[in-house]
């Protein structure tokens, strides 16, 4: 009986090679924390790629390219959608309503599709990992949103008080500026928080885009602190909790400031 099976047997291992490759790996994954214990054993030390003192002084650099990217992405993103919004609600030209309706499909693009793209572009200008190469990209995400929203609060204030300002002699740009938009500061803080809280949370761009750890910023500097086998868990997780401070405080702000300019404007309407 032995002899028999015996034969049975070589020729079943033989016939299934993928259960003796399956027993290899297992095997080899059970001796592998052994060997990883021998230098912890011997005293030896594991590498540490990045030192925690270098590794603070670049997040204060990737926080002010992270600030000062935001900010000007959300002036850029107030100034350029007021203008927008102003022409198409108060102006009249033809196509104004293909312009008002592309500016949603131009927002629903996703970002997967435009960012090949977008680096041949940023690559023929030669601006190519700069802070400013994230300052002319990052308004694809923001204006179309913001020129949406203003628009549709443009068209709440009554057009009487623009005519009143221009037979007193004051131009188109004088009215948006003096007139519109104190009016519509509800409506500019919330496309204000929508740009800042983009710029600062965006992370497909600013890791295509930048390449060197002097121009990268918050989301992407936080990928940094990853080893090969070293996790510095205590700066991931303090960087991470520093990142959403700003925007945390500017929501707490500008809900109260939302909440006051609807008060305010229904008391006076």
């Amino acid at each position: 009986m032995r002899r028999s099976s015996m034969p049975a047997k070589s020729r079943r291992w033989r016939t299934r090679p993928d259960l003796g490759a399956l027993v290899l790996c297992f095997t080899r994954t059970l001796g592998m924390p052994q060997c990883r214990t021998v230098p912890a054993l011997s005293g030896r030390v594991p590498p540490q790629p990045i030192s925690q003192s270098s590794l603070s002084g670049k997040f204060g650099g990737w926080l002010r390219n992270s600030a000062y990217v935001s900010i000007v992405v959300t002036t850029l993103s107030i100034v350029l959608g007021a203008l927008g919004a102003y022409a198409i609600t108060r102006l009249r030209f033809s196509g104004r309503r293909i312009v008002a309706l592309g500016l949603i499909f131009t927002y629903l693009i996703p970002q997967s599709l435009l960012f090949i793209r977008l680096f041949q572009i940023i690559a023929g200008l030669r601006m190519a990992d700069t802070l400013g190469a994230l300052i002319l990209v990052y308004p694809t995400i923001t204006l179309p949103f913001c020129t949406w929203m203003l628009i549709s609060y443009f068209r709440s204030i009554p057009i009487e008080l623009e005519e009143a300002a221009l037979i007193d002699g004051c131009g188109r740009l004088g009215v948006l500026f003096r007139i519109v938009l104190p009016l519509s500061g509800p409506a500019v803080v919330v496309v204000a928080l929508f740009s800042f809280t983009q710029a600062w949370n965006e992370f497909l761009y600013a890791l295509v885009f930048t390449n060197s750890l002097a121009s990268r910023t918050l989301t992407v500097g936080l990928t940094q602190m990853l080893g090969e086998d070293v996790f510095y868990w205590g700066q991931m997780m303090a960087g991470a909790l520093i990142t959403a401070i700003p925007p945390v405080i500017m929501y707490t702000l500008a809900q109260r400031l939302v909440i006051k300019g609807l008060v305010v404007g229904g008391v006076k309407g």
